[in-house]
């Protein structure tokens, strides 16, 4: 309280002492008036912690360390020299791949370790309030770092930290592993960085080739904007310049008109493939086998029962009424292969004489559900006799009395081969070798083709996000009968109002909005739709069909998040091959959702 002497002249000067360090704001009132409030505040002692602040480049290569400076700020605005306090370091990114090193600090740094993307620092005085990290992350990813210590928090201006692929380091080829004579088989080809990102940005060229018969080979481009020349009838390579909006990725189609084993190579920019995908097993066109194959276990109460495994001296023994199972066929079948018809081999005789009536026999069933259920084609011999005698159960097109056999109840879970010791007799059986024969032809197959990546505005309808082509490499035609789609970009479900599926039904290889055929429609949930009851047909001998999945956002959807769509594994289905693929498909690339700038208010 001070009252103002005339001698004052208006003006007085005062003195406050505080024993607290903070930041005060002095009022003064009388007579109904106050203060203007122009002075700012007092700051009492050594300015305090106010905040931190981050500072980068904004973008990164994966697998190379980028600084980050972080810096002390107090009440001032101004760097807090001498802060010696502790700080821990975060981000939005993948735990897995993201690790901190000390830069030029004076403190004490530990990294969070493998599991985790933190770190902590404690600044030493020598700091001067700053320290310079640096952050490596192997994974293409947007970034959001912070910091905080002391109950205080970084004042998040230094916007995301875009890390982008490295240098290019190598080539991977994807295919399913087989083909047929004269049918195009599609190959997908990635750019990579040591870290296996895919090198969005690429734009070198290629050179394929293969360790093929060169005049029967040649190639063609099935996805891509860049540049393909086919070698010609006299070699069999080919080379494809990428585009820019390929990013990194490119879809060849190979025919081959000899059945042989290919191993595929690519090459560019002095790197290579890094020949991870195994060969490319051409099959000759029609009916196909897995040869005479043997069981390697066994079960039930025949003797000596793995003497059956082979065709050579030894053999199982059996009285009537024992029965005895085989497994663990271990047949090599391609995942997309229309079983035809099974025939199941025994080798069987009796060692003859004994009581009578002497009609001993051996009937054989198949087990397509691990030995829980079995045929009931009642394929039973003869009359054995007494010297080795081969019998044929099946045949080529014969599916034992059963409408369909998928490749995964033939695998060596499912499958089970029984032998029961009939009919009657006082004396043994015998049994040297009891193999199966799978016939099948190849199927339809699968792969995912490039997509635009430009950004998407929120409200904004039929963005394509899912491009995909289904070939029939059998000789009959076949029916895409259900489609899964699954979400896995960062919008959530509720943030896509819609998800569709078309077909390409002007045969224009590319989405048509307007023209091409709406074939299903809904919303994701639990993060996937299932569009079934389709029916599109797929023509025969190499026959294909393009299907496009669409993607409507929500207006209020939020900026920064990314669209993308994959097919899952086993995801589509056909009447006649089953569902394909083993792997998932996904078109390269995730589309921003981004805010467009309309007006100034």
């Amino acid at each position: 309280l001070y009252t103002y002497d005339s001698g004052d002249n208006g003006v007085v000067t005062l003195s406050v002492n505080d024993t607290t360090q903070e930041t005060i704001n002095i009022s003064v009132s009388a007579a109904g008036k106050s203060d203007d409030d122009t002075e700012g505040n007092l700051v009492i002692g050594v300015p305090l912690l106010s905040h931190f602040e981050i500072s980068h480049y904004g973008a990164a290569l994966a697998g190379t360390a980028e600084n980050i400076i972080v810096t002390a700020v107090d009440t001032t605005d101004s760097t807090k020299i001498g802060y010696t306090g502790q700080i821990t370091l975060d981000t939005t990114g993948t735990v897995t791949t993201i690790t901190w090193a000390n830069v030029n600090g004076s403190g004490t740094f530990a990294d969070g370790g493998a599991s985790v993307d933190t770190a902590t620092y404690t600044y030493a005085s020598g700091d001067n309030g700053a320290v310079t990290l640096s952050l490596t992350d192997t994974l293409v990813e947007l970034l959001n770092i912070s910091v905080s210590g002391d109950s205080k928090s970084d004042n998040d201006t230094e916007g995301n930290l875009i890390v982008g692929p490295g240098t290019l380091d190598h080539f991977r080829i994807s295919h399913d592993g087989f083909g047929t004579v004269n049918i195009a088989e599609s190959l997908m080809i990635q750019a990579r960085d040591a870290n296996e990102n895919i090198k969005t940005d690429y734009t070198g060229q290629i050179t394929v080739d293969t360790n093929g018969t060169t005049s029967t080979i040649t190639w063609a481009l099935q996805s891509g904007a860049g540049t393909f020349n086919d070698g010609g009838t006299s070699v069999d390579t080919a080379t494809y310049t990428y585009d820019s909006s390929d990013s990194g990725v490119v879809i060849l189609r190979l025919t081959d008109a000899a059945a042989e084993t290919l191993n595929i190579s690519v090459s560019g920019d002095s790197q290579n493939d890094d020949d991870v995908e195994g060969n490319l097993l051409i099959n000759p066109s029609g009916l196909q086998n897995t040869g005479t194959t043997s069981p390697t276990a066994n079960a039930g109460t025949w003797g000596s029962g793995a003497n059956a495994y082979a065709d050579d001296s030894a053999n199982a023994t059996a009285s009537t009424g024992n029965i005895q199972t085989y497994y663990d066929y271990g047949f090599s079948l391609p995942y997309n292969s229309i079983i035809l018809g099974l025939i199941s081999r025994i080798d069987a005789w009796w060692d003859g004489g004994g009581a009578v009536p002497r009609t001993p026999t051996a009937s054989v069933e198949l087990s397509w559900d691990g030995d829980s259920s079995y045929t009931t084609t009642g394929n039973v011999t003869p009359t054995l006799p007494t010297s080795q005698t081969t019998y044929n159960f099946g045949s080529s097109s014969d599916l034992w009395g059963r409408s369909f056999w998928s490749v995964d109840e033939l695998n060596n879970t499912n499958f089970r081969t029984r032998i029961t010791a009939s009919g009657t007799a006082s004396k043994t059986r015998r049994l040297d070798w009891i193999p199966v024969t799978v016939y099948y032809s190849i199927g339809a197959s699968a792969v995912a083709n490039n997509v635009t990546t430009d950004n998407v505005g929120p409200g904004s309808t039929g963005n394509l996000i899912l491009d995909l082509t289904v070939t029939n490499s059998h000789t009959s035609s076949d029916t895409v009968t259900a489609i899964q789609v699954d979400n896995v970009g960062t919008a959530s479900d509720s943030e896509i109002t819609s998800v569709k599926l078309y077909y390409d039904s002007n045969n224009s290889d590319d989405y048509t909005a307007g023209v091409d055929t709406q074939i299903g429609s809904g919303t994701f949930s639990s993060g996937s739709k299932f569009f079934t009851g389709l029916s599109v047909s797929v023509a025969a001998d190499g026959g294909t069909e393009r299907f496009f999945a669409v993607l409507d956002v929500a207006s209020d959807a939020d900026d920064g998040g990314t669209l993308d769509a994959r097919i899952p594994a086993d995801g589509i289905t056909l009447t006649t091959t089953g569902t394909i693929e083993p792997s998932a498909l996904n078109s390269s690339g995730t589309r921003e959702i981004a805010v467009t700038l309309d007006h100034f208010a």
